[in-house]
């Protein structure tokens, strides 16, 4: 995979994941606006700056009220956007735009962001940057790299972080987590009860394939594929347990970029 190919996969499945993002915020419509619980009415309240000062008044152009429906729509066009643009200087504007309408968005509703809000911010970043580099240029391929060692370490540091958890020791947490209100199914966790050996499997599945990603790079070059492959069905059963969607397109966007780095390592 060469590095052009490797950052335009990354540019499509980046603007396609900030339009699913932008859907599941209209699909959450009830926690945005007026007095939701992620209405700007409220999440400006946690500091002083944003209750009463200058950079509160700037966010609530952009989030206060039914404006909060436009950003959101600003960043679906943007994400289209980046699907069909094909020009790096345009991608570049394009990119930038996304990224300072996720920052916006970091800093006004922190409570409603999670780990592919993240992973797509430092993609996004990464992306501006090798877009406003000269193609093949030593900067553009220490962009690429940079996406490939934080989806490592992502992978990496979640595995071990769920290593001092009792329930992932004790090989419940996946069957504790699909019981839950918030991200559960119940007629799942019926399931669960009656037969725990899958989940079982599928709680030290998860943290064997999170500690050993690293070996992505060191191992032939074959299991790339597999490794990845593993990594998208994950998502995507998190995707079906928990409505976490945009996890499935927001890490499959670094994909590439893990890609690219195996083979450069192994050439």
């Amino acid at each position: 995979m060469t590095a052009e190919l490797a950052l335009d996969l990354t540019q499509r499945l980046i603007g396609f994941t900030a339009c699913i993002t932008a859907v599941e915020a209209a699909a959450a419509r009830s926690l945005l606006p007026q007095q939701g619980l992620l209405s700007w009415n409220i999440s400006r309240l946690r500091r002083v700056d944003t209750a009463t000062g200058v950079s509160g008044r700037v966010l609530g152009l952009f989030f206060g009220g039914h404006r909060v429906w436009i950003t959101f729509l600003s960043r679906a066009l943007l994400g289209c956007a980046l699907m069909l643009t094909v020009r790096p200087s345009t991608s570049a504007l394009v990119c930038g735009a996304l990224v300072g309408l996720i920052l916006l968005s970091h800093h006004a509703t922190p409570q409603g962001n999670d780990g592919s809000d993240q992973i797509t911010l430092i993609a996004a970043a990464a992306l501006l940057l090798a877009r406003l580099s000269p193609s093949g240029s030593l900067a553009q391929h220490a962009c690429l790299f940079f996406i490939a060692g934080q989806l490592t370490l992502a992978y990496f540091a979640a595995g071990v972080a769920k290593l001092f958890g009792p329930s992932w020791r004790s090989g419940i947490a996946v069957a504790e987590i699909i019981s839950t209100r918030t991200y559960g199914a119940q007629w799942i966790a019926r399931i669960a009860r009656r037969r725990p050996a899958p989940f079982i499997l599928a709680t030290y599945g998860t943290l064997l394939f999170e500690v050993t990603f690293p070996l992505i790079f060191v191992l032939p070059s074959g299991s790339t594929m597999a490794f990845l492959g593993v990594a998208m069905s994950f998502h995507v059963c998190v995707a079906f347990l928990m409505g976490l969607n945009s996890f499935v397109f927001a890490f499959a966007a670094t994909y590439p970029s893990v890609i690219w780095a195996q083979e450069i390592l192994h050439s």
